[in-house]
């Protein structure tokens, strides 16, 4: 018994990962399940869309939403800083802007 106990703690720690190794693989599944190159090379993106305020639990109102959004490409990769993001939201009623947001 305590030579197949043994057996099998020295397969498991065969297959083990390093954390980093598994970090790794992580950020490229979730790069590959955004669109893999195609996402990385994004450059701009605008959304258009409804944004609904609620107050107790009712609509109390609606405005029309365009999210623009400007990636910034990073210049020295070896270096662990943020990706740069900016955005810009504006929200419309009747095609008249009401108010906006910067986020740098």
């Amino acid at each position: 018994m305590k030579r197949f106990l043994l057996l099998l703690m020295c397969g498991v720690c065969a297959w083990a990962q390093t954390s980093a190794e598994r970090g790794k693989r992580v950020i490229d599944e979730a790069v590959a399940a955004l669109g893999g190159e195609r996402f990385l090379n994004m450059q701009d993106r605008v959304e258009t869309g409804r944004a609904f305020s609620f107050y107790r639990e009712e609509v109390s109102g609606l405005a029309t939403a365009v999210i623009y959004t400007k990636y910034v490409p990073v210049q020295d990769t070896s270096s662990l800083k943020p990706l740069a993001v900016r955005e810009r939201q504006s929200f419309l009623n009747r095609n008249k802007e009401l108010s906006a947001v910067l986020f740098t």
